[in-house]
């Protein structure tokens, strides 16, 4: 069923962005930046956000609307303008194992007389676009219900969050480890990746569905639980997986002080000498491989590793247990399933 939704999408994705007007004014301008954003928002994505929309919708619904998935796109939009932002913030080079939008844009200005002028700059441009244009797509479906209103002001919400989220993350970097609580960090979990991602996706789709409150929220809790075993998840591939794997950087999480779960528990576990290690790293304004190898050394002997992965099984758990309570149609509900099995790395239980 995923494997549908998403070729689905991705054919919504190429007819939205070579007949939308918007967009076919940004191609008609001959900008560079028209063909790097294509080939960006139409490169190898997972798709999960728009899949998850569609999924939560379809499982409710009671008569399907054909252009649900020009909604879908907007979903996929506002995730890519997400990421071009916060590469520029993480100074991250590396986007799906490809030059991030920054850097692809830094080469269409070689040989320019204005030297003050940057890739940086024009990314930045680059992203509001695409925001205008994921409203644009949210607004130009016929995907019409009686909470037509309420799914869009989600969807405003749905930004607004993120971006708080995105504030209170760049500050927790600036604090010295000893400051940082527990409860902030699953607070930036929650509001930059879990609602965004998981939460805000669901509920929207059983929004349009006219879904009763009670399932609307049912399916945000849900979300809720997803996004945090994710991000926990993220956070172990950021600082243990090869850029090959996650195509970013492995030094970018480290080279920006994000205090993750790992690192935080790893400093409340650790030695002495251990800790004024982490604070040394977390104070390095440029990360070496060896910074990294001695940080994953150090987290993995604190246990801080195995307790990450145990908070990701906690939380499936949760996540399991709201699923199974919601009343929807069956096919859907296992697909979710079936989706959190696969992100999470869950193994198939006996």
């Amino acid at each position: 069923m995923l494997k549908q939704i998403r070729k689905k999408i991705d054919e919504q994705l190429k007819m939205f962005l070579h007949n939308d007007e918007l967009a076919l004014s940004l191609a008609k301008s001959n900008l560079p930046l028209y063909k790097e954003l294509s080939k960006f928002v139409l490169s190898n994505g997972k798709r999960i956000r728009p899949a998850l929309f569609v999924l939560a919708y379809e499982g409710l619904v009671t008569k399907k609307s054909k252009s649900i998935y020009k909604t879908a796109v907007s979903f996929e939009l506002l995730h890519d303008f997400f990421l071009v932002h916060d590469d520029i913030i993480d100074r991250s080079d590396l986007r799906r194992g490809v030059p991030s939008i920054h850097k692809r844009l830094s080469e269409h200005l070689k040989g320019s007389r204005n030297t003050e002028l940057s890739g940086t700059d024009l990314a930045i441009i680059s992203g509001d676009i695409l925001f205008s244009l994921a409203l644009k797509a949210f607004l130009s479906s016929e995907t019409y219900s009686k909470n037509s209103h309420k799914a869009l002001n989600k969807f405003i919400n749905c930004s607004f969050y993120t971006e708080i989220g995105e504030y209170i993350e760049m500050l927790e970097s600036i604090k010295n480890i000893t400051q940082v609580k527990k409860e902030d960090i699953y607070k930036i979990y929650k509001l930059k990746t879990a609602m965004y991602t998981f939460s805000y996706p669901l509920s929207i789709g059983a929004e349009l569905a006219c879904a009763p409150a009670e399932t609307i929220k049912g399916l945000f809790n849900y979300g809720i639980a997803i996004g945090i075993a994710f991000q926990i998840k993220d956070d172990i591939l950021g600082l243990f997986a090869h850029e090959e794997k996650s195509g970013k950087s492995s030094l970018s999480d480290l080279n920006e002080a994000k205090k993750t779960l790992l690192i935080w528990k790893a400093f409340q576990t650790a030695s002495l000498k251990d800790k004024k290690i982490i604070q040394a790293l977390l104070g390095k304004t440029k990360i070496s491989k060896q910074d990294l190898d001695k940080m994953r050394s150090i987290v993995e002997k604190t246990g801080s590793l195995t307790y990450a992965k145990k908070e990701i099984n906690r939380y499936y758990i949760k996540s399991q247990k709201l699923l199974s309570a919601l009343k929807m149609k069956n096919a859907q509900k296992q697909e979710l399933c079936i989706i959190t099995k696969n992100i999470l790395g869950i193994k198939n239980e006996n």
